[in-house]
């Protein structure tokens, strides 16, 4: 274990939705609150186990595992995996990975489908013959073939067919009233679903590294068919698109905010836990790129309430009071 002489402090680029995985890291290993935890702790919350400056190397653009400037950090846990590892995942992050999709997938189906946002009742009809697509599925499936054409994990059919496999167990046969049989019927077809894929998946320690984990591809195109669900009948719907346009222009407003306040000469701007966090960043980095880090960090350390409060506050929506803790 390492001491509290240093710790990872991997932070996400505030105003970008895909530098989260940078974030993780940070969350757990920051001084002074940081857990102090082993190597294979740490390698295991790595889902892309590279820096930013390696990122078109590895094919993820808008995806890296930390930054430059924490690379004695991130030297450090990768240390004891061989040199054929280092830039792949660990077995257990490929399982925390993999458990992750299928939990989402599944439990995000389950909740907006309570709220009448997904049709599972519409979406399939089932005779003699076995489950089918109905009106409603085919035009999903169109719409997931026609959205995401360059990034399918399989060919049109194999896709279909997996949506319909995601049936053969039970069918929802009508919207969600909260009753009994409806919570019931609906807790057997979200158990059995999480029930095949933990029974599918198998250990296959001399696979190469990054691919010990081995779940059968029909497996994995039904979780993507999952996601896409919740892709297209939740986030894109318009009511939760204009939300999210919302929030995405509160958090940019907070991180120049931030940064500004960094930048200048008024540190009055700033709480004092945000003087404390820039003076901490100040001394890991240079400006301008510490002033970035430092905005970065106090937005990503906010509660959703903090965010609004803080937002509406400087932009005059909403005055407060003198006597307000300002975050």
């Amino acid at each position: 274990r390492r001491g509290n002489t240093g710790g990872i402090h991997w932070t996400s680029n505030a105003v970008g939705r895909d530098a989260s995985a940078a974030q993780t890291g940070k969350l757990f290993l920051r001084e002074p609150l940081g857990l102090d935890l082993t190597r294979a702790s740490l390698n295991a919350l790595l889902k892309y186990p590279w820096q930013w400056n390696d990122r078109h190397r590895f094919g993820k653009p808008r995806k890296w595992g930390a930054y430059s400037e924490d690379s004695e950090e991130f030297d450090w846990a990768r240390q004891s995996l061989g040199t054929n590892s280092r830039n792949a995942r660990t077995v257990e992050a490929e399982i925390m990975d993999t458990a992750d999709d299928i939990s989402y997938a599944v439990h995000d189906l389950e909740d907006f489908y309570r709220a009448g946002m997904v049709p599972l009742d519409r979406l399939i009809r089932v005779d003699s013959g076995g489950p089918s697509l109905a009106d409603e599925g085919e035009e999903f499936v169109t719409g997931v073939f026609t959205r995401r054409a360059d990034k399918l994990p399989g060919g049109e059919q194999a896709l279909r067919q997996s949506f319909t496999r995601l049936f053969e167990a039970g069918s929802i046969s009508h919207p969600y009233r909260g009753l009994r049989g409806d919570r019931a019927q609906l807790r057997a077809f979200t158990s059995s679903l999480i029930g095949r894929y933990i029974r599918a998946a198998k250990l296959c320690p001399n696979n190469p590294p990054g691919n010990r984990l081995f779940l059968p591809e029909p497996f994995r195109q039904e979780i993507f068919m999952l996601q896409e669900m919740t892709w297209h009948f939740m986030i894109l719907h318009p009511a939760l698109a204009t939300q999210q346009q919302g929030q995405k222009r509160l958090i940019r407003e907070l991180f120049h905010f931030y940064y500004n306040a960094a930048k200048g000469d008024d540190k009055n701007l700033l709480p004092p836990r945000g003087r404390e966090v820039l003076e901490q960043t100040l001394q890991a980095g240079s400006e301008p790129s510490a002033w970035a880090r430092f905005a970065a960090d106090m937005v990503s350390s906010m509660t959703e309430p903090e965010v609004v409060n803080v937002a509406h506050r400087i932009l005059g929506i909403s005055q407060g009071s003198a006597f307000d803790q300002f975050l």
